[in-house]
């Protein structure tokens, strides 16, 4: 009885530390405490999903989930139909995959930072305090709103068939290979590219390979980004495109966009219709 009175208050304080990180959205490294690790699927409709290592995490058809950077998800975040991720830098090790009418918001640890890296408390390094996806974010099966900033994708970014009239955007992130934004199908709504120079993630390039926005509805805007090769910005209308100072290894191609203004773009090789 007395050595359970005296392990009592020590179990007490660590209860109690561990509520307020939970609570307070603090990383439980801070206290010296492994993060609390799940196995398999975990259904997300908390806002926000409890700090923890998961393996797999899904948002059910019309449901609402919010990771942060208190969360660690070893393979997949899953969103289905209708549903709305909210990551704000939390850290998947695989895959963000969206399917139709979903809404995609993806940002870094402290909220959107344009420019200057951002930077996370206790962390330094590539990419510090951004959103980190490990392979790609995979929203082709038709979403109804994309927003991110503050990503780094180890593969591809990849958007089609948006449908909604919102303001959609991939602004101040890095990817390991791709940006490819296709076949949006809403004339109300906007999409832009812009600030994907790498600067954010310490570098000289934001997209390592390709950059594609074609045949998208929406008014498109592509602005000051580093592409490794080729730039291609066509096909779209009735929105147009206006595309600005964007540098690219390859070539630059801006044809079959009505309306379209181009201006300040650089190309490593031949062609360069943008301006």
């Amino acid at each position: 009885m007395r050595r359970l009175v005296r392990r009592l208050p020590v179990v007490l304080g660590l209860t109690l530390i561990a509520a307020l990180a939970s609570w307070t959205a603090i990383d439980r490294s801070q206290f010296g405490l492994a993060l609390v690790k799940h196995d398999g699927t975990t259904q997300c409709t908390q806002n926000p999903l409890p700090a923890g290592e998961y393996g797999t995490v899904e948002v059910p058809d019309g449901q609402s989930c919010t990771i942060n950077q208190n969360d660690v998800i070893d393979h997949d975040v899953n969103v289905e139909e209708g549903a709305t991720l909210n990551d704000v830098g939390a850290n998947i090790g695989h895959s963000l995959n969206a399917e139709k009418n979903t809404t995609i918001i993806v940002t870094g640890s402290g909220g959107y930072t344009a420019g200057s890296p951002v930077s996370a408390p206790g962390s330094s390094g590539y990419g510090a305090g951004n959103a980190v996806i490990g392979s790609d974010l995979n929203a082709s099966s038709g979403p109804t709103l994309v927003q991110v900033s503050n990503l780094t994708a180890g593969h591809d970014i990849r958007v089609k068939s948006l449908n909604g009239s919102g303001a959609s955007f991939v602004k101040d992130s890095c990817t390991g290979e791709n940006i490819d934004i296709q076949n949006g199908s809403n004339p109300a709504g906007s999409i832009e590219v812009s600030g994907n120079n790498g600067v954010q993630c310490g570098a000289t390039i934001g997209v390592k390979h390709r950059l594609v926005v074609k045949h998208n509805q929406q008014i498109v805007t592509v602005s000051d980004n580093t592409i490794g090769d080729g730039l291609a910005v066509q096909g779209n209308t009735p929105g147009g495109a206006t595309v600005t100072d964007n540098h690219a290894g390859g070539s630059a191609k801006c044809d079959g966009n009505s309306p379209f203004v181009g201006s300040g773009n650089t190309a490593g090789k031949k062609p360069n219709t943008c301006g």
